[in-house]
């Protein structure tokens, strides 16, 4: 028998479905406003990729943002600020931000999980005094923010599940 959800949504439900992330049930797409095509096919991000259009707006937004480099500035107080190139950030976000690629492919690579999946990730490596060494883009669908309660139940601070 229907839920109630299912009846007011007009979807069936198929007998052993599961639901996650990367396959979400019917009633939670329909529900989120983005329900199965007319064919019935549920298009994901790693499917919309497929499509021509899709990777061709993707390629040539990610790129073109991509190619603007990211300032990094000194706070010198209330709006004021000033180029800080030497900051350790200044090179890894638009030079060189880890053995495998430039600052342009990192950018380029973020651009295009945020636009597909709705947030870019990276991850930042610091050596021994806590200087950022690196940075690794992380796989949009693979990565869930979560706000981490403290010891007197209030909100705490966001952490990545990875």
């Amino acid at each position: 028998m229907a839920s109630v959800l299912e009846r007011i949504l007009g979807i069936e439900r198929r007998s052993g479905e599961t639901s996650g992330l990367a396959n979400p049930a019917e009633w939670l797409s329909v529900l989120m406003g983005a329900g199965p095509t007319r064919s019935k096919i549920s298009i994901t991000p790693a499917t919309a990729l497929g499509i021509a259009t899709v990777y061709a707006c993707v390629r040539v937004i990610s790129e073109d943002l991509a190619k603007i480099p990211l300032e990094v500035l000194e706070d010198l107080g209330p709006d004021q600020s000033k180029p800080a190139n030497a900051h350790p950030a200044y090179r890894l976000l638009n030079i060189d931000p880890n053995p495998e690629m430039d600052g342009m492919i990192l950018r380029e690579t973020v651009t295009a999980q945020m636009l597909l999946w709705g947030n870019g990730y990276a991850e930042i490596v610091r050596n021994g005094a806590g200087v950022p060494t690196q940075v690794w883009p992380l796989m949009s669908s693979q990565c869930t923010p979560v706000r981490v309660y403290d010891t007197a139940g209030a909100w705490g601070r966001l952490v990545y599940n990875y």
